[in-house]
Order: structure tokens, then sequence, then C-alpha cells
């Protein structure tokens, strides 16, 4: 958790400094990722409340990279599994 909080600059280094790559991306998933999701939704209309000018198909194909494809885009979230609703978090 410290080293994660270094890096994303929520902590300073008592000593020393960090100095992360150009191109680095962080990425956190939390314990709570549930919170994060409506679950009387599907994960094709999640992504269309967050992402509304994307395009439906380009919006089921990124899903898709995910492992979220065909029936399981159109499934209440209630519905998913815990590694299926992160597998919706980690594509957000």
């Amino acid at each position: 958790t410290t080293l994660m909080k270094l890096m994303s600059s929520e902590l300073q280094p008592s000593m020393g400094d960090i100095r992360p790559h150009g191109h680095l991306k962080l990425g956190r998933f939390t314990q709570h990722f549930v919170d994060v999701l409506d679950l009387d939704m599907t994960p094709l209309e999640f992504f269309e409340s967050k992402y509304p000018n994307d395009p439906r198909e380009e919006q089921r194909k990124y899903l898709g990279r995910f492992g979220v494809s065909g029936p399981m885009q159109v499934q209440k979230m209630r519905e998913l599994s815990d590694g299926q609703k992160s597998r919706v978090v980690f594509a957000k």
C-alpha cells in the first residue's frame, strides 16, 4: 500500500525522490469495487452512462477485451459473480 501511494504521489518520500517513467499509468482496484457499480444496470448500460458519446458497438468491443462478452454484457450486475463484476470495474 505504501509503495502504491508513493508511486501515485498520495505520499511523499521522507528521503530521496521518486521519478516515475514518463509513460507510466497506474490503475487501482479497491476491495470495495462493488460500490462503484449500479447493480441494477447491465455492464453495457453502465458503460453507456459513463461514456455516452461512444458508439454502442465500440463499448461492446471494449468490454469484450476484458472478458465481458455476449450475454454477460446485458445481464444485471447483481446477477454477475464477483469476478465478473471486477472485470467491469477493470474495464472502466
